[in-house]
C-alpha cells in the first residue's frame, strides 16, 4: 500500500491538490467518505497513475469492516504518511541495473512490442515484467511484484513505460512533472459545423449552474484549474474543454468548449463562476424556473412517457418536447434547458433535473 500512496502523492502534489478535492465531485453532496463504486469511478475518471484493480484492492483491504465506504479522512491519513519520493528512489536491490540502463532498454524494446494502445507508452503488464526478467533475471518474484507496484498504470492496468524510464532513468528527466499515463489526452474537442453561438445570457446561466454543482459538492472554483493539471501542464481551451466534460461538473462537451472561449482561459472561467456566485446569479434562475416550469407537470409527463425516468438520460431534442408537453411555453423551453446538468455527449441527467425544478415526488403508497 506504501507504494501505492506515494505514487498518489506524487501525483496530487505535481497538480497541488488534495485528496479531499480530487475525490469531492465523485462522493455523495454533504458525506465525508466514499463509496466503492465511486472510488472506482474516480480511477475511470481521473489519471492518478492507478489501475481499477489497484484501486479495487485497496478499497478492500481499507474497508476491513465492509461497510461499502471509506472515510476520506482515512484515505487522507494515509496519503500524509506516504513519501513522494518513495516512488521515484530505485530500490537498492535494482539500481546498480538501473544505472546501468536498465530503464532506457525496457523503454526501447516495449516501444519495439508496440502496445495494446495505439501512439501510447502502455505496456501489458505481461510484457513488462517479460522485457525486465530478460536481463535480469536474478529478480525473485517479490521483488518483480514491488517494481510492478512502483509502475503508474493506466484505469485499465497497462503500465506506463516512459514514466518509469523518466523516475528512475539516468537521463535528467526524473525531475519532470507527472503526465497522463501513456502520454495520450483525449481528442480535443470543436464546436460542431454550423453551431449557433451561445448568448452572453446562455453562457452565464451554464457557468452558474457549473458553480452550483460545485457547491453541493464543497469544492471552490478555485480548484479546477488545480484539478485539470492532473492530465498535465500548458492544456488549450479545446483539450481543457473535453476535460472540463470528463469530470462530473453536469458540463457537456459543447457547454464547455463555449463556456472556455467565453472566459479565455481555465483560470478565468474559475474567476467567473466566483463572480457569478457571488451576483446570486443560480438563485434567480432558480427562481425564474419554478415560476415558469410546471415541476409536478413535468414529473407526470415523464412517468407517463419514459420508463423509469428518474434513472434516464435523455436526448435534447427528446427532453424539449418532454417539457413543452408538460406545460412550459415555447419562449421558455430553450433557457430551462440550460438549467440542466447534462453528460459530456450532451444528453439531459433527468434525476438531478426533477430533484431541482420537479417540485416534491410523490409519496408512495403504504403497502396494506
Amino acid at each position: 500500500a506504501s507504494s501505492f500512496f506515494s505514487r498518489l502523492r506524487r501525483r496530487l502534489e505535481a497538480a497541488g491538490l488534495s485528496v479531499c478535492d480530487a475525490l469531492a465531485l465523485f462522493t455523495d453532496p454533504g458525506r465525508s467518505d466514499i463509496t466503492a463504486e465511486q472510488w472506482l469511478d474516480v480511477s475511470s475518471t481521473l489519471p492518478l497513475g492507478t489501475s481499477r484493480a489497484e484501486m479495487q484492492q485497496l478499497f478492500s483491504k481499507l474497508d476491513a469492516e465492509e461497510a461499502g465506504r471509506i472515510q476520506l479522512s482515512v484515505l487522507e491519513s494515509c496519503v500524509a504518511r506516504a513519501s513522494a519520493s518513495e516512488c521515484s528512489v530505485a530500490p537498492s536491490w535494482i539500481s546498480v541495473a538501473m544505472k546501468r540502463g536498465l530503464c532506457a532498454r525496457v523503454r526501447d524494446e516495449l516501444c519495439r512490442l508496440g502496445g495494446p494502445v495505439s501512439g501510447s507508452s502502455l505496456a501489458r503488464e505481461s510484457d513488462f515484467r517479460r522485457v525486465v526478467m530478460a536481463t535480469e533475471r536474478y529478480l525473485t518474484s517479490d521483488q518483480l511484484n514491488s517494481l510492478v507496484l512502483l509502475c503508474d498504470k493506466s484505469a485499465s492496468g497497462y503500465v506506463d513505460y516512459e514514466d518509469f524510464g523518466q523516475r528512475f532513468g539516468d537521463d535528467g528527466t526524473s525531475a519532470l512533472p507527472p503526465r497522463v499515463p501513456g502520454g495520450l489526452l483525449p481528442a480535443p474537442n470543436t464546436l460542431p459545423v454550423g453551431h449557433v453561438p451561445a448568448s452572453e445570457e446562455e453562457v452565464a446561466v451554464v457557468a452558474s449552474r457549473v458553480g452550483a454543482v460545485l457547491e453541493r459538492h464543497g469544492l471552490v472554483p478555485e480548484r479546477i484549474p488545480a484539478l485539470l493539471a492532473l492530465w498535465g501542464e500548458n492544456l488549450n481551451n479545446d483539450e481543457a474543454a473535453v476535460l472540463l466534460a470528463t469530470v462530473p461538473l453536469g458540463l457537456s462537451r459543447e457547454e464547455a468548449c463555449v463556456e472556455l472561449r467565453a472566459a479565455g482561459t481555465v483560470s478565468a472561467f474559475a474567476a467567473r463562476l466566483v463572480e457569478l456566485r457571488g451576483q446570486g446569479l443560480w438563485g434567480l434562475r432558480c427562481d425564474w424556473a419554478s415560476a415558469r416550469v410546471p415541476g409536478p407537470a413535468l414529473r407526470a409527463v415523464l412517468q407517463r412517457q419514459v420508463f423509469e425516468a428518474d434513472s434516464r438520460t435523455l436526448e435534447p431534442a427528446e427532453f424539449m418536447r418532454l417539457l413543452l408537453d408538460a406545460g412550459v411555453a415555447a419562449e421558455n423551453a430553450q433557457p430551462a434547458m440550460w438549467l440542466a446538468e447534462k453528460t459530456a455527449q450532451g444528453s439531459i441527467y433527468v434525476a438531478e433535473f426533477l430533484d431541482l425544478f420537479g417540485g416534491p415526488p410523490p409519496e408512495r403508497k403504504k403497502k396494506r
